[in-house]
């Protein structure tokens, strides 16, 4: 009984502590808890990706945002949005903010007139094709003077398509073809658009290796390997921008050479998960690629 009531006692001390103490939050260092923080700062902190249930609403107006400068509308899925802090941090050919309006959706690359989804599920491929079905009429209401589009594109040669109410297995081939005709169909409205290639995933390194590294004291790099999975998304741009114009920006040329790309800056971790950029990783290209490099 005596050790019983020694054990409730103990944690009692210990909540009262915490609660005291703020979470013991003086457990870690200064530095240790900079690595913590800089993770958990992501890039969806006004709840402009939408999720399949919200498929059916517009551009919200939360989701226009930033300085008064060039208008650019930002179009893809969640590898989309962890791009808007680093369109905010370029200056435009007037030196001013842009003013950035996200119309994003999870899982949803921004191709127009295809119902189609990276997994096997009808009601994915049916909230992506609502989604983007109200693209065209964002951009007429909105009148950016850029489109960025970006998304995980697909990596394996195979996805699933919506047809008669039946998913069919296509391939790369039939989402060449919609996305080329997507480009056309937004580039003819006198819109410049930009197509981003998506970054680089973290793999077994993981996105916290920084911290993983300081807690360890231990020397471990925290680099990952240049993937090769979109060797056929370049090439695409590569081969459609000769003929169609439009730019297209590879960011994993910022923060990969030799085969390797790094996953921090001064310590610092880029990523707030495997896949995605927190706000560190993604201002973080301003310093390398510039309004003026967008377009180009």
């Amino acid at each position: 009984m005596r050790f019983f009531i020694f054990i409730v006692f103990s944690l009692v001390v210990i909540i009262i502590l915490g609660l005291f103490t703020d979470g013991f939050s003086n457990r870690f260092t200064e530095k240790e808890n900079e690595i913590f923080n800089s993770i958990h700062q992501g890039t969806n902190e006004r709840n402009c990706l939408a999720a399949d249930r919200d498929a059916t609403r517009g551009l919200l107006e939360r989701c226009i945002y930033g300085g008064n400068g060039t208008k650019i509308l930002l179009i893809g899925d969640s590898h989309a949005n962890h791009l808007n802090q680093f369109l905010l941090s370029l200056k435009d050919k007037n030196g001013s903010q842009p003013q950035i309006a996200e119309f994003t959706q999870g899982a949803c690359n921004p191709i127009l007139d295809f119902s189609y989804s990276i997994s096997p599920s009808i009601e994915h491929a049916t909230a992506c094709f609502t989604k983007n079905s109200k693209t065209m009429n964002v951009i007429s209401t909105y009148k950016p003077d850029i489109i960025v589009m970006s998304a995980r594109w697909p990596r394996s040669n195979k996805m699933y398509q919506l047809i008669d109410t039946q998913l069919e297995v296509v391939d790369f081939k039939k989402f060449e073809l919609k996305f080329e005709q997507t480009l056309l169909s937004i580039i003819a409205l006198g819109v410049k658009v930009v197509v981003v290639n998506d970054i680089a995933g973290t793999g077994d390194i993981g996105y916290n290796c920084p911290i993983k590294r300081v807690l360890s004291s231990d020397s471990r790099t925290c680099l990952i390997d240049e993937p090769s999975y979109d060797d056929w998304f370049i090439s695409l741009n590569n081969r459609l921008s000769k003929k169609i114009k439009y730019s297209f920006v590879d960011l994993n040329k910022v923060i990969c050479n030799n085969g390797l790309c790094k996953t921090e800056s001064l310590g610092l971790p880029l990523y707030k998960d495997e896949g995605h950029l927190n706000q560190l990783g993604s201002q973080s290209f301003a310093n390398f690629v510039s309004y003026k490099d967008l377009l180009n």
